[in-house]
């Protein structure tokens, strides 16, 4: 017995009906090693096993059940139960590329820059080495704690508090951020915060991206200096 499902996608396939007492290996495929894997499968089914096996014809993919039909003890015929996941397998192979691209995004922004990852409360979740080898910090000392950490109390609150607001917006915000190291030392950094919103745009959490600008920062206040003297 076969469905009305079955039979269509089999005529398509075949561009022949199919009827009852048709060989089951004859009208699957012309391809001989398709032909030889469902041999397989329908002696496994017939051995009692019970299984699922997923098949790729062209641009089609199937998601194909086996099951012994038993009368008592005895196999006495096969179920067999078909489901496309064309669409599914082709939106795997798409998120399977882009996570490749994120994973290559990820390794350029970590060998280029300073980052650090926090909560919406600004709680640090990462670090990446750059960040650890600046601040001198671990990533187990940073990993849980505020940003404070490395505050070097210099920026005025209405700076700290303009910061905030725009990313608990949705808004990037880019500036020069003064930080000191575990052991007091104060270098600068070209800032750059980018919030990431949930389906509601609300902050899921905030990605800093930085690049150290301490000796600029350094040779601008000798410039400075010289000026004014």
């Amino acid at each position: 017995t076969y469905n009305n499902s079955f039979a269509t996608k089999t005529k398509r396939a075949s561009g022949k009906p199919i009827y009852k007492g048709s060989h089951m290996l004859r009208i699957l495929s012309d391809k001989r090693q398709t032909t030889r894997r469902f041999k397989e499968y329908y002696e496994r089914a017939f051995n009692g096993e019970s299984f699922i096996e997923v098949e790729h014809d062209g641009d089609t993919w199937s998601e194909i059940s086996f099951y012994p039909i038993r009368d008592q003890l005895e196999v006495i015929g096969t179920a067999c139960f078909s489901r496309d996941i064309t669409t599914r397998k082709k939106a795997e192979a798409l998120l399977k590329t882009a996570l490749k691209e994120l994973s290559d995004y990820k390794v350029a922004l970590d060998e280029s820059s300073i980052v650090s990852i926090t909560d919406p409360k600004g709680i640090i979740t990462y670090v990446n080495d750059n960040f650890c080898k600046l601040s001198k910090y671990s990533a187990g000392e940073l990993i849980g704690k505020n940003h404070r950490i490395v505050s070097s109390s210099f920026h005025e609150k209405s700076f700290i508090k303009n910061l905030w607001s725009t990313i608990l917006k949705g808004e990037v915000w880019r500036n020069e951020l003064r930080n000191k190291t575990k052991d007091g030392e104060i270098y600068w950094l070209d800032a750059t915060i980018v919030p990431f919103l949930d389906s509601k745009k609300r902050p899921v959490q905030f990605v800093a991206i930085n690049k150290d600008i301490t000796e600029r920062k350094l040779i601008e206040k000798q410039l400075l200096s010289q000026k004014i003297q």
